[in-house]
């Protein structure tokens, strides 16, 4: 959590468009920018626990307990009824249809799906297992994982806290200044446009602020380590001595 509010990013913003008034649009704005840049990664501090499901036997279908869940990041199963306790990687698939036929359990279950529904204003989320839980009597299992949250929404910028560490600050800053350079127009503001192979490419102020958040990107991907373990070096890689498998 950074110490900075939306509305020092406003002032600061403020002289690049020439002072016109924002005040009545400012919290939505922010709101809206805050939200791109939210979704643009499963930023360190927009991740959360799964609180744990039980799991029960003969059951395919859980509630996900958190109520601003947004997207899953990961899953597993958990056996607490041993000592230590074991865990099970599962994979996130798009879609699981419903299996009741077959029941599998820590190692069997190999895949989850979530889906939400939204009836009567209220959105629901559940997890699929792609097979119906097998919990025999005196053995318990959960669904672990960890989940984005959906954005806190920004109504006064006074005293909304930019969620992100300060030295990201440039982020919101180049945000907010593509955002209102686009609202008056100003031809700064740039553009995207997409080339034959549906890459997107960004001009103006609109590519600084796409420059700053992949910068921010690369910055916090800590996740995933290394990108090779076995070998040491990828097949082919060029050393300075000897050179690599296929010279240097």
């Amino acid at each position: 959590m950074g110490s900075y509010t939306w509305a020092n990013v406003v002032t600061t913003v403020s002289p690049w468009i020439q002072g016109i008034p924002t005040s009545s649009i400012d919290a939505t704005v922010c709101d809206d920018l805050n939200g791109k840049i939210h979704r643009y990664a499963f930023w360190r501090w927009s991740v959360l626990p799964l609180t744990p499901i039980a799991l029960v036997d003969a059951q395919q279908d859980y509630a996900v307990l958190n109520s601003n869940f947004y997207r899953p990041l990961n899953a597993r199963l958990t056996r607490t009824d041993v000592s230590p306790q074991a865990d099970n990687e599962t994979d996130i698939v798009d879609y699981l249809s419903p299996n009741l036929n077959t029941s599998g359990g820590l190692y069997s279950i190999r895949a989850v799906s979530f889906f939400q529904r939204t009836i009567s204003a209220v959105t629901t989320t559940t997890v699929r297992l792609d097979s119906a839980a097998s919990v025999p009597s005196g053995t318990t299992m959960f669904l672990n994982g960890d989940y984005q949250y959906i954005p806190t929404k920004i109504t006064v910028t006074t005293t909304a806290t930019i969620a992100f560490p300060d030295h990201h600050i440039d982020v919101a800053i180049e945000g907010l200044k593509w955002k209102y350079m686009s609202l008056a127009k100003d031809p700064r503001a740039g553009t995207m446009t997409t080339d034959k192979m549906a890459r997107r490419q960004y001009t103006g102020q609109l590519g600084a602020f796409m420059a700053a958040l992949d910068e921010m990107r690369e910055a916090e991907d800590l996740g995933n380590g290394q990108a090779t373990r076995f070998p040491d070096q990828p097949l082919g890689a060029r050393y300075t001595y000897p050179g690599g498998l296929f010279g240097g």
